[in-house]
């Protein structure tokens, strides 16, 4: 196979994890095949199994991108801290905004029950998320440093929350700005 460059192959995987992306959504993720997923990126077979070879290891790189994005970003505002946590309720609220990567979402946690590499990768990537949360919680400092692991991942599953409720029912969804004036204070 000739060599590809670095750009191509990175345009080829966002178009494979797209696809992926929609069809966990419509599909879910037990119904979706490689097959779906192939059609739906335009893409011989041969050509996704060069990048991924099995869905898993598709979501384990859509997880594992999701909080690479949100630690490269955190890393632009280490010197407001605080900040964090507003960049982590506005990562949360792009995926209410975008129903297909909510569904995706929700999909995604009931295949963990089936699937232990799925639950694994899951609940890795979401002790990750907190860890990085709570860190930005220490960094904002005062007396409220201690509890900085519970608020973080009292953050996480606040946010979680509203993305379902918002694909539920938008009109009644709770706010991501009550969120963060309870858990951090503004």
């Amino acid at each position: 196979m000739p060599k590809v460059s670095a750009p191509y192959s990175a345009a080829r995987r966002r178009q494979i994890l797209a696809a992926a992306t929609r069809c966990f959504a419509r599909r879910g993720f037990h119904q979706t095949t490689m097959r779906d997923i192939c059609r739906a990126a335009r893409l011989s077979s041969g050509a996704v199994y060069t990048w991924f070879p099995s869905k898993q290891a598709i979501v384990a790189d859509m997880l594992r991108d999701r909080l690479r994005g949100f630690e490269e970003a955190l890393g632009l505002t280490t010197t407001v801290p605080r900040d964090a946590v507003r960049l982590y309720l506005d990562t949360v609220r792009e995926a209410a905004r975008a129903p297909a990567q909510g569904w995706m979402n929700i999909h995604l946690v009931s295949e963990a029950q089936r699937d232990p590499f799925v639950r694994r990768v899951m609940r890795d990537v979401t002790r990750q998320g907190v860890e990085v949360l709570a860190g930005a919680l220490r960094r904002i400092g005062g007396r409220r440093r201690k509890t900085a692991g519970a608020r973080a991942r009292l953050l996480q599953a606040a946010a979680f929350g509203i993305v379902i409720q918002r694909l539920l029912d938008p009109r009644g969804a709770a706010s991501f700005d009550l969120a963060e004036r309870l858990l951090v204070g503004r």
